[in-house]
């Protein structure tokens, strides 16, 4: 699943690589930064990778859910 162009696409994965959340878009254009809220209430505690798409490219990030 691809972001569309210029904007970016969020998603949520366990940690084998499967789909937690589905893809969100953000509405983000390349050239913006801003902050932004993601509703994680339905993921159980562990570690997730936040995987970002944008016009093409792609960046992971580890997330630690624990309440």
């Amino acid at each position: 699943m691809g972001a569309a162009e210029g904007t970016a696409s969020i998603t949520i994965l366990d940690a084998m690589g499967r789909i937690a959340m589905p893809a969100t878009s953000t509405g983000l254009r390349a050239d913006e930064k801003r902050a932004f809220t993601l509703d994680l209430s339905s993921l159980s505690n562990g570690t997730y990778l936040v995987r970002v798409e944008q016009a093409g490219h792609v960046s992971v990030s580890r997330l630690l859910v624990a309440r």
